[in-house]
């Protein structure tokens, strides 16, 4: 069985010693086409010119770096949804990953733009995501009832991906048969 990712930076780990929640939950059956900085426009581009059809269950995990550059809420809905539907048609199970909320610490302040209208994208992105779900197209999980803690407002240190791991383990076992990919 293959776990494909496609995500962002903090799918890749980013200024992790160890291995992010999703290495931790996957292990040995994980594809990571996640990299720093990936946009919505950057996974589309992957799912539609590298992979082939297969079973897998295949997570989307980005977003926030669309949001900072600028492109508007209804694009990466738009390219989100593109995405799970080129990776249905490629006999995926689709899993969305809601986007975190960001403070706006150090890092994120040398960017122009309101952490409380950041935050509301996010939230309405992640709402909107979680309704298309329920038509079961697509799974959805949203990691922000939870304490995450991180290097710089947005990247979830060793304590955030702990955080995430557990949520996200008991997630997959209990919507995704695993064995049938």
């Amino acid at each position: 069985m293959k776990v494909e990712v496609f995500g962002d930076s903090i799918r890749a780990g980013y200024k992790l010693k160890g291995e992010s929640y999703i290495e931790r939950v996957f292990k040995d059956k994980l594809v990571n086409y996640s990299f720093n900085g990936a946009t919505i426009f950057d996974i589309a581009n992957i799912i539609y010119n590298n992979l082939e059809r297969e079973k897998a269950l295949a997570i989307i995990g980005c977003g926030i770096n669309d949001l900072i550059m600028g492109k508007s809420l209804e694009t990466l809905i738009d390219r989100t949804l593109i995405s799970i539907k080129k990776l249905k048609e490629l006999d995926r199970i689709v899993l969305v990953e809601g986007i975190l909320h960001i403070k706006k610490d150090y890092f994120l302040a040398l960017h122009d733009f309101s952490e409380e209208e950041m935050n509301e994208k996010i939230q309405k992105f992640n709402r909107k995501m979680k309704e298309m779900s329920l038509g079961k197209d697509f799974l959805f999980i949203d990691y922000n009832n939870l304490e995450i803690s991180t290097f710089d407002g947005l990247h979830p240190d060793e304590n955030g991906h702990t955080a995430m791991f557990g949520p996200l383990k008991k997630f997959v076992k209990k919507h995704v048969d695993l064995k049938s990919l």
